[in-house]
């Protein structure tokens, strides 16, 4: 079997520079009424460094192959569309699988991932300049739901590592932490 991709497009993407926050899946609802844009996503990953998605907004379906490497300590990133067919093909053999759905609300972009149609994970990202630290701001419907910030070097909460039980382990283990947090700081105001 040999698979032949005709790129039409391809996109080079700039040098990737995100910041991650875990949020509580109770945000589900307000996010989804309040975002821009909704999008069902499928991703299988073929290896560490190569993946296809899926993308189905408002019933029109792309398809994509992507392309990550860490070159001198800055992620590369390329993209290119690919037909129906060799998603399709490529699909059977990706050794790991993901489904979110995203929504879009002002820059940023918040992944509900599910297995199983289960929701399990709750995470907002942003895409920022190569210079920056951290986003120079987050709205107020995404910051009241923050249960953790993902450190730039934690890559439990890369989407490969989240096909994985570990991090559904980790989101209840920080759901849990929160709340521990929130108790602390209410006795603390009470003193």
């Amino acid at each position: 079997l040999c698979l032949i991709f005709t790129f039409d497009i391809i996109f080079i993407m700039p040098i990737e520079n995100e910041r991650k926050y875990l949020l509580d899946m109770s945000s589900i609802d307000e996010i989804s009424t309040n975002s821009i844009t909704k999008k069902q996503i499928k991703q299988g990953y073929l290896s560490k460094s190569a993946r296809i998605r899926s993308t189905n907004q408002d019933n029109v379906i792309s398809y994509f192959f992507t392309f990550k490497k860490l070159v001198d300590k800055k992620l590369v990133e390329i993209e290119t569309l690919i037909s129906k067919k060799d998603f399709e093909k490529l699909w059977t053999v990706a050794k790991f699988k993901i489904e979110k759905t995203r929504y879009l609300y002002e820059k940023w972009e918040i992944d509900f991932f599910y297995k199983k149609k289960k929701l399990y994970l709750a995470m907002a990202e942003i895409e920022m300049a190569e210079d920056e630290d951290e986003p120079k701001t987050i709205p107020k419907l995404i910051k009241k739901y923050i249960i953790y910030n993902v450190p730039r070097n934690n890559v439990n909460f890369c989407n490969i590592n989240l096909t994985k039980k570990k991090s559904k382990k980790l989101y209840k283990e920080f759901k849990r932490w929160t709340k521990l947090s929130m108790n602390f700081s209410k006795k603390d105001q009470l003193h």
